[in-house]
């Protein structure tokens, strides 16, 4: 049980900081040699519950996300935010989707897909990179600095390309939601944040096939997501419902 117990709390602490954990900085407050630590957060590493960045230090990794969007598909909140989607579904004709902000990395809890033939599909517990996607910056949009800067590193993006993501959060924050339709399978996506004062607790888009939903028509769609994210927050905001944190 001992070796148990220091692996909940390495992946505990490096839950709790901001940004990548180093090794070192997680040895002290453990209070264990830092040849152990570094041990232990590979062996995390090596079963995907840690990712080690490109400078040595460390975030929750991709298999903690998955476990807990099982939990999270089936929390009041998701409850709460399907009729949304449901109603965004019917107006738009297109899969309309519920993602939250892990890490590096954005995790769908709630999806409802279109009835057309052809169709996005993206079940909840997919889990995508940030950088370069209409729900991916919209969560960027909102994060803390550190973040962000974790988020491209993970990217691997150059200056330039920094600055141009830079450039985008920055407009995304100005006019409250983002289009894109540079990214796999010819998919175009808006997306928009849900609300907690002003914190993004969440990010709610509507995607589809380009080819029928291209920039021009989720542009059309973006005030009315808007409009339902606002009064959604609203409603989250009010006593007595659950907000994800």
């Amino acid at each position: 049980m001992q070796a148990l117990t220091r692996l909940v709390a390495i992946l505990e602490l490096v839950a709790e900081t901001s940004g990548p954990a180093a090794p070192v900085e997680i040895a002290q407050k453990v209070d264990l040699p830092l040849s152990t630590v570094t041990r232990l957060m590979r062996q995390l590493a090596d079963e995907d519950l840690l990712f080690r960045t490109a400078g040595g230090a460390y975030m929750l990794g991709s298999r903690i996300f998955s476990l807990a969007s099982v939990g999270l598909a089936g929390i009041d909140f998701v409850e709460v935010v399907r009729p949304t989607l449901t109603a965004l579904r019917d107006q738009s004709g297109e899969t309309t989707s519920l993602h939250v902000l892990r890490g590096t990395q954005r995790v769908c809890v709630a999806e409802v897909q279109s009835d057309r033939q052809v169709r996005r599909i993206i079940p909840p517990g997919t889990i995508n990179g940030l950088c370069g996607t209409a729900t991916g910056e919209v969560l960027l949009a909102h994060a803390s600095e550190a973040e962000v800067d974790a988020a491209a590193e993970v990217a691997g993006l150059d200056a330039a390309e920094r600055s141009a993501l830079d450039a985008r959060l920055a407009q995304i924050r100005t006019r409250g939601y983002a289009i894109n339709d540079h990214f796999g399978d010819d998919l175009t996506g808006v997306s928009t944040p849900l609300r907690s004062g002003s914190a993004a607790i969440a990010a709610i888009s509507i995607s589809g096939p380009s080819g029928r939903f291209g920039h021009a028509v989720a542009a059309r769609f973006a005030e009315t997501l808007l409009k339902e994210a606002e009064a959604l927050s609203r409603r989250l905001a009010r006593p007595g419902h659950p907000v994800l944190n």
